[in-house]
């Protein structure tokens, strides 16, 4: 349990866990301020039935004694006042700490999930292949949240309900120390049997939990993305009993989950309800008077009052570290990865990136170690500035791996690929500077086409200029003229109220606006019919002696204007063809 809480402190900003350290004073002044509270309602009871007792009270005698309060009442009057005044300054004080403690988790989440978020889209195109976009979206989200609040912070609370609790009881040993130690120490007993018994219970119930969430996030992520598919195929009603059941499986984790943390209340209420019986067995036959015995009740009955809640809280805080551990070691897991990436990364050279001369593909190989399978074999070509390149072949060549090596996504397991001499791989930054890129998915945000276009750009820094150069490049000067609200038209979900020529031409213009050196097209009319992939090869065509050009392509349309067209098979390169004369397509012709 330790451990688990010291990975989450450990993977906080130095300035935030300085932060979290700050909140210790304020545990110690709380368990004072309750232990002085207690000891405050002890004495209070003995003043009402003997007000010369107030003499007796340090500190608090002397100053009774120097200002002459003699008469009975006047001592009840102004020490009850007091022991208001006190309770004031005490639940202040708490709730200042319990604010302290909301703001600075909350300020945590929200620091880490960014942190989380920026590791993700720092890390390496690699990693998302291996990784699904709903676990990633949980993990900076609610595992976050479990993380912080289930353990970060319950670690905070639990050390803070720990001191409360030793400063009842040591006021409690005080007042009775036999009947104290002896209801502690059942308590203690009774209470470690039950969390030993239901210690990896949690840890499952919380393993089980980040599952069922992460597969229903999943499964709602792939059923309204494929909508169509599932209105026409008529096959709402499986994935409708899937969800049903994650949700009622997901439901009975919980309930489990919350009927135990809720157990042992009852164990505490148990214990603390036959305190006052206990004590009156062991003390009525020795007190003097029912004066004596009546204090020491009443400091049992608050002692209860306050530490059956805490007790019940110091064991819902330890399960709740055991149940949120698993989100802990994921996060820590891929932390891990980030710090191991980062170290493994070539450095990123600073400074300009010049492309005056060519792009060289020297002896580049691709393959999955794991699987031990070679894509691509001694890949070697030559782009010149300023020329068009087509990447021929059937479908899973690897041609959208060769661009994915060009782009700087992959790293070759062989070879490299220069940018005027220079290795892609220590410039990526600069290099990526220089790209515009039309992937073969097309991903339209669902907000204004004007913000689709520009791509991150915050709306103060739009250039017209640029925009309007992009629009008109990319042919979109007619569909713009169409729309309602032209540029501030909101495009749908995933572009979902343009056609696919459209989205087409809506990602050439992103891809233009930030006025690139070379564009890079992945398949871009793989969903397009015949006469929409003529109109956008006429559109790439346009651009050609203006940009550097790469198009991997399997249908000949996209290919034809290309200077140069490259056919893959089997991860090489076996032929070289003029743009005339289509590789696969000359003996149809």
């Amino acid at each position: 349990m330790l451990k688990v809480v010291k990975r989450i402190f450990r993977m906080l900003p130095r300035r935030v866990r300085w932060h979290w350290a700050s909140l210790i004073p304020f545990s110690f002044f709380e368990a004072l301020f309750e232990s002085m509270g207690a000891g405050a309602l002890f004495f209070l009871i003995k003043i009402l039935n003997s007000p010369d007792e107030v003499f007796h009270i340090p500190v608090v005698g002397r100053i009774y004694s120097a200002m002459s309060i003699e008469r009975n009442r006047s001592i009840i009057l102004s020490f009850a006042v007091m022991v208001v005044l006190f309770y004031l300054i005490k639940n202040g004080f708490v709730f200042l700490s319990v604010y302290l403690r909301c703001s600075l988790s909350n300020n945590t989440v929200a620091k880490l999930s960014s942190r989380m978020y920026s590791g993700y889209l720092d890390a390496p195109y690699s990693f998302h292949l291996r990784r699904n976009s709903a676990d990633l979206i949980d993990m900076a989200l609610r595992s976050i949240q479990e993380a912080v609040r289930l353990v970060l912070a319950s670690a905070v609370a639990l050390g803070s309900e720990i001191l409360v609790l030793l400063g009842i009881i040591a006021v409690l040993v005080a007042a009775s120390p036999l009947i104290t130690i002896v209801s502690v120490a059942l308590l203690s007993l009774l209470l470690g049997i039950l969390l030993l018994a239901t210690h990896r219970m949690f840890f499952a119930l919380g393993a089980q939990e980040q599952e069922l969430r992460k597969d229903a996030t999943r499964l709602l992520q792939q059923t309204f993305g494929s909508i169509k598919e599932v209105k026409v195929m008529g096959r709402a009603g499986p994935w409708k009993q899937m969800f049903a059941t994650l949700q009622k499986t997901l439901a009975r984790v919980r309930r489990w989950h919350e009927t135990l943390n809720s157990s042992p209340r009852f164990v505490i209420e148990t214990v603390f309800v036959a305190i006052p019986l206990v004590m009156v067995l062991f003390t009525f036959d020795e007190a003097d008077s029912s004066r004596e015995l009546m204090p020491v009740l009443a400091l049992f009955a608050y002692a209860g009052f306050r530490a059956i809640p805490s007790f019940n809280r110091v064991t819902m805080h330890l399960n709740n570290i055991r149940l949120g551990s698993k989100a802990v070691e994921l996060l820590w897991k891929d932390q891990e990865e980030f710090r191991s990436t980062n170290e493994d990364r070539a450095p990123d050279r600073p400074g300009h990136l010049n492309f005056e001369a060519s792009v060289v593909i020297e002896k580049v190989s691709y393959g999955y170690e794991a699987r031990g399978e070679k894509i691509l074999q001694d890949i070697s070509l030559t782009v010149q500035q300023g020329t068009s390149l087509g990447i021929a072949g059937e479908t899973g060549v690897g041609k959208s791996t060769l661009i994915d090596l060009v782009l700087g996504l992959l790293a070759p397991t062989g070879g490299r690929i220069l940018v005027d001499g220079n290795d892609i791989r220590e410039h990526l930054q600069a290099w990526h500077r220089k790209i515009g890129y039309v992937p073969q998915h097309i991903y339209l945000f669902d907000d204004t086409l004007r913000r689709n276009i520009a791509f991150g750009v915050p709306d103060h820094e739009v250039d017209e200029g640029k925009m309007a150069s992009s629009i008109r490049l990319a042919r979109l000067e007619s569909l713009v003229s169409k729309l309602p609200d032209g540029l501030d038209t909101v495009v749908g979900e995933r572009g979902i109220r343009f056609s696919g020529g459209e989205r087409q031409r809506v990602a050439i213009a992103r891809a233009l606006y930030r006025d690139p050196e070379i564009l890079i097209f992945d398949e871009p009319s793989s969903a397009l019919d015949s006469r929409t992939e003529l109109d956008l090869a006429a559109s790439i065509h346009a651009l050609q002696g203006e940009k550097t050009v790469i198009v991997a392509a399997h249908r000949s349309n996209m290919l034809k204007f290309c200077d140069r067209i490259v056919v893959l098979k089997n991860g090489r390169i076996e032929e070289v063809e003029n743009a005339d004369v289509f590789p696969g397509e000359a003996s149809r012709r």
